[in-house]
């Protein structure tokens, strides 16, 4: 405790400390670093005289300007995981270059939001990689973080669990992950990534990332139907109809609709025809247990037969199949003989002969 009586003892307690951080010995100088945060310590735990309070903290203040570099860092080590430690001695430590401040800055609870806001705006992107991975970082803390648009920055908040992400500043990531893969791996991982924006990843993310990002979209279904009903709304409008009536195979795909969650070909149809080829070609290889890389390239040709073999493996039934080859002839502009002979070949394969011919395609 601080005696609130002798302000002159004090002083000299102050003096000697700074005279041993002064020492030529490194074990006098680190001593004096102990006996200067006890003494730190000492002025936030007291509840005595407030103006002998105050001189207290600006004499510390004045010492740790004068002191070197590595000693301000071993002040800063130790005074990190204080909780009483007079703001203002914090916050000159915070503002210290980076090899000093990182330690306040990564954990010091006695830093307010605001306080490091401030920080993050005046200082440099290695203080701001500092703040990003705290334990406690908020909305209003990512938000001015990723407002630098700095790799290494959006980086460690994502890959810190704790850290609150709005979904605005979700935005600004996703935009960012499309100009830095690095970051479509973490962005990727986050527990608290929002439906909407996987789904938009899925048009541009690596193929290493596909299945994942859909499973993770798969686990939020009330999220996956909004998505996807909103897709289908603008297909409907989009589609030809006759007397207020979607026909023909459409027409089937759009009744399977109803039945989401049950019958699921006529959900990938819906994403395809949507415009959503990458989306659909994801979800049917999830759904056919097959490579992404192989349903990719069944899909884009314009002959259908590995695609014929691939759904009469899984044990897909006559119509899901016509109505998948039928959408996807459509969408090359390609309806005809091709859907004519994939449906020949679906129907000429047994289950036993499909899944021997999936068991020697290359690549598996």
């Amino acid at each position: 405790m601080l005696n609130p009586a002798d302000p002159n003892t004090l002083i000299q307690r102050l003096q000697s400390i700074a005279d041993r951080l002064a020492a030529d010995h490194p074990d006098d100088r680190r001593v004096a670093v102990e006996h200067l945060s006890e003494f730190v310590a000492a002025i936030g735990l007291d509840a005595g005289d407030q103006r002998i309070r105050a001189m207290a903290v600006e004499l510390v203040r004045a010492i740790i300007r004068e002191i070197e570099a590595p000693l301000r860092r071993l002040v800063a080590e130790r005074l990190s995981q204080e909780p009483n430690i007079a703001p203002s001695i914090v916050k000159l430590l915070a503002a210290d270059e980076i090899e000093v401040s990182w330690p306040v800055l990564a954990g010091s609870p006695v830093l307010q939001e605001g306080d490091l806001i401030e920080v993050a705006n005046q200082a440099t992107i290695q203080h701001r990689v500092a703040i990003a991975g705290r334990m406690d970082v908020g909305l209003a803390l990512s938000e001015a973080l990723v407002a630098f648009r700095e790799k290494d920055v959006v980086g460690t908040l994502l890959a810190n669990e704790r850290a609150q992400i709005s979904n605005a500043t979700f935005g600004v990531v996703c935009e960012l992950a499309r100009q830095w893969p690095e970051l479509e791996d973490p962005l990727s991982q986050r527990a608290d990534l929002p439906a909407t924006f996987a789904y938009e990843m899925l048009s541009w993310i690596t193929d290493a990332l596909h299945g994942y990002l859909y499973k993770r979209i798969a686990m939020a279904p009330d999220a996956l139907r909004d998505i996807v009903a909103t897709a289908a709304d603008q297909v409907a409008r989009d589609l030809g109809t006759k007397d207020g009536v979607v026909t023909g195979v459409l027409g089937a795909m759009l009744g399977q609709w109803g039945q989401w969650g049950e019958d699921q070909v006529g959900g990938f149809v819906r994403l395809a025809e949507s415009g959503r080829l990458d989306l659909f070609e994801v979800a049917l290889a999830e759904h056919l247990a097959e490579p992404l890389r192989l349903v990719r390239r069944a899909c884009r040709t314009a002959d259908f037969g590995d695609l014929a073999t691939m759904c009469r493996a899984s044990g897909m039934n006559q119509l899901n199949f016509e109505t998948i080859v039928v959408t996807l002839a459509r969408l090359h502009g390609n309806v005809g003989r091709p859907v004519t002979e994939a449906l020949r070949a679906f129907d000429t394969l047994t289950l036993a002969q499909a899944r021997g011919a999936r068991a020697i395609v290359p690549g598996y």
